[in-house]
């Protein structure tokens, strides 16, 4: 059970996805670059959570570049 639950927070939050994209889409509406900023933004912080999923620990420095 404790390695479901690492496994788990470890995880991308849906909930969290949903809400991100919700936004994404009411600024694409409202200021269509700062939408692209963003969407660019969100891609690199998934991509870096996806990436580290194997990894529990990771350098603090690498942690400030995303």
């Amino acid at each position: 059970m404790q390695d479901d639950f690492l496994q788990f927070k470890r995880g991308i939050n849906p909930e969290l996805l949903y809400e991100s994209l919700e936004a994404m889409l009411v600024l694409m509406k409202k200021d269509p670059e700062a939408a692209e900023f963003l969407s660019n933004h969100f891609a690199s912080v998934y991509r870096y959570i996806l990436s580290r999923k194997q990894q529990e620990l990771a350098e603090l420095d690498e942690e400030f570049l995303v």
